[in-house]
C-alpha cells in the first residue's frame, strides 16, 4: 500500500462513454442530472482511495470498481431504490460492453481460436489478476476445456470496505454478457459466483467442435 496517490482518474473516453449511454437510456435531461453527480461522486471516492502496490489492483480499483460505486450512488442519490439501481447497472454494463463483445465475436472466429484462449486465461490470471488480489485454482488447461475457481477476489474485498458488496453480481453478470457470446467454438459455463452467494466463481470453457462448410 502507498500513500502518495499516483494513479490518473477514469479517461476523458470513460467519461464521454458514461454520459451517453445515460442519456441513450434516460433521457437526455434525467441522463445529465445522474452524470453530474456520478462526476462528483467519482471524484470523492477517488480522492479518498486506497492505493496499492501492485498496479493491476489500482487499475480495477479505479477502471472498474469506483466508477460502478459512483453510478450506483448517484442512481440513489437522485430517487432510485439500490434493488432499481442495481438493475439499471447491469443493463447499463451491457451497453458498456457492447463493443468487447463484438471484438470477441470478431477473433473468436479465427481459427485456433481456442488455443489462443488457453494462452491468455492462463496468462490473465497471472498478471491481470494477481495473487494479490484473486486466489484461483485451476481444475484444467487442456485442448478441450479451461476450469477454474476464485476463492478470493478483489472486487468482493473492495466492496465490503465501503459497504456496497451488493455490487458484486453487477461484476459477475459482466462475464457472463461477456463469455456466453465469446466465440461460436467456445461453449461458456457457470453455476456459481462469489456475488450470487457462493463460495466460489466458477470459470468454465468448454471447445465446442464445429463442421466447416466450404461450399
Amino acid at each position: 500500500m502507498l500513500t502518495k496517490k499516483r494513479n490518473i482518474p477514469v479517461s476523458k473516453v470513460s467519461y464521454h462513454l458514461y454520459k451517453k449511454n445515460l442519456s441513450r437510456q434516460l433521457g437526455k435531461t434525467c441522463g445529465n442530472v445522474i452524470y453530474e453527480s456520478f462526476i462528483k461522486k467519482y471524484g470523492e471516492l477517488f480522492f479518498n482511495r486506497t492505493v496499492f502496490t501492485n498496479r493491476a489492483l489500482n487499475w480495477h480499483l479505479v477502471k472498474n470498481i469506483l466508477p460502478v460505486i459512483a453510478l450506483y450512488d448517484a442512481l440513489v442519490l437522485c430517487g432510485s431504490s439500490k434493488k432499481e439501481a442495481i438493475d439499471y447497472i447491469g443493463s447499463f454494463n451491457k451497453m458498456m460492453y457492447q463493443k468487447t463483445v463484438i471484438v470477441y465475436r470478431i477473433f473468436g472466429r479465427m481459427p485456433f481460436f481456442f488455443q489462443i484462449l488457453r494462452n491468455l486465461a492462463a496468462r490473465s490470471m497471472s498478471v491481470t489478476y494477481p495473487k494479490e488480489g484473486w486466489t484461483t485454482t485451476w481444475i484444467e488447461n487442456s485442448p478441450k476445456r479451461i476450469a477454474f475457481d476464485v476463492s478470493k477476489c478483489f472486487y468482493q474485498v473492495v466492496l465490503k470496505e465501503y459497504e456496497r458488496e451488493e455490487l458484486l453480481k453487477c461484476f459477475c453478470q459482466i462475464d457472463d454478457d461477456v463469455y456466453e457470446r465469446l466465440s461460436p467454438s467456445v461453449q461458456w459455463k457457470r453455476t456459481t459466483t462469489l456475488g450470487r452467494c457462493g463460495s466460489v466463481c466458477d470459470f468454465r470453457f468448454n471447445k465446442k467442435w464445429i463442421a466447416l462448410n466450404f461450399f
